[in-house]
Formats: C-alpha cells, sequence, structure tokens
C-alpha cells in the first residue's frame, strides 16, 4: 500500500520536473536554424557568428569584424558598418548548442526515477534540478553580448584587412540556401 501511495505523490513531482526541464532549453537564440553549426565545425568556419545589433537602427547579419569605430555586419542587403556610439546592445551567436538534447535526457532521466520506488523521492528532484541548471548553463554557452568577447567570432577577428573592399562580399545569401 505504501508503494502506491508513494507513486502518488512522486507522479506530479516527476512531471512537474520533466515539464520544467523540456521548456528550460526553449531559448530565444537570434540566429536562423542555418546559422548555428555546432561548436566544431564553427571551430573550422570561415564565415563569423551571427550578431544582431541594437541601436539607433536594428540590424542583423554575419559578423565581418569589429574595430574602434564600429561593428562590421555583412546583411541581406549588403556591408553595413554601425558606429560603437549609436550601439545600445548587441547579441552574438556563435555557434548551435546542445540544451534541447541535454533536457530531453534529463527528462528521460526523470521519467526513469518512477521505478525507484520510495527512492524516487529523492532522484526525481535530482534529475529535475540538475537538468534545469545544465539545460540552462548551455543554452546560453554560445550567445554573448560583449563586444571585447565577440571579436573572436569574426570573420576578420584582427580588424578589417588594409585594402578591403567590402563590394567583395555581395549580400548574405539566403538562410535556407546556407544549410549546416
Amino acid at each position: 500500500m505504501r508503494d502506491v501511495n508513494t507513486r502518488r505523490c512522486v507522479l506530479p513531482l516527476v512531471v512537474l520536473a520533466v515539464t520544467a526541464t523540456c521548456l528550460s532549453g526553449c531559448a530565444h537564440n537570434t540566429a536562423p536554424p542555418g546559422w548555428h553549426p555546432p561548436a566544431l565545425v564553427a571551430l573550422r568556419s570561415t564565415h563569423g557568428g551571427w550578431i544582431r545589433v541594437e541601436g539607433t537602427v536594428l540590424i542583423e547579419g554575419e559578423l565581418i569584424a569589429i574595430d574602434q569605430s564600429a561593428f562590421h555586419v555583412l546583411t541581406q542587403s549588403g556591408f553595413q558598418s554601425v558606429p560603437r556610439a549609436s550601439v545600445r546592445r548587441i547579441t552574438l551567436t556563435g555557434y548551435g548548442n546542445r540544451a534541447r538534447t541535454i533536457a530531453l535526457w534529463s527528462a528521460l532521466g526523470g521519467a526513469s526515477a518512477l521505478s525507484h520506488g520510495f527512492y524516487s523521492l529523492f532522484t526525481g528532484p535530482t534529475w529535475a534540478v540538475g537538468g534545469i541548471v545544465a539545460s540552462l548553463k548551455e543554452k546560453h554557452a554560445s550567445i554573448w553580448h560583449d563586444a571585447d568577447v565577440a571579436f573572436r567570432f569574426a570573420r576578420f577577428p584582427q580588424g578589417l584587412p588594409p585594402g578591403f573592399n567590402p563590394r567583395t562580399l555581395g549580400a548574405l545569401p539566403d538562410m535556407a540556401a546556407r544549410g549546416q
């Protein structure tokens, strides 16, 4: 009889933990779906990270370079430079993350706690807390708001090369055609 009562108490906790873990992986990522490759692929890519520059204007696209005076971004309409003085906030996505995968494994682990009987009172919340913390950490691991870090994800991390002609870049390709 005790086992039935334990399961009745634990089931709502596990459902809550699984739901919270799954929802913790739902982060708002400013990059379009074709623009966040896995970290190892991003290391070898010649493209910059995806940046959203908010200020007097809103610009999104590939980060080409950052220098003392401006953020240089390749957008779908072409190369644009945004003066640093007009920027309020930047959001840079350097690579894709695995927050949803972590949330899924945490949810499965939380569901497996049902088989632990009385001990599921301890293992269920442990899976929930661990999964939520891990998912949240991973979700934010590839997103920065600091220009001192963002330059590392630029196509030209040292700044624009001497004699650089922005017309050689053209415009940002359609995200659907880019692929992973």
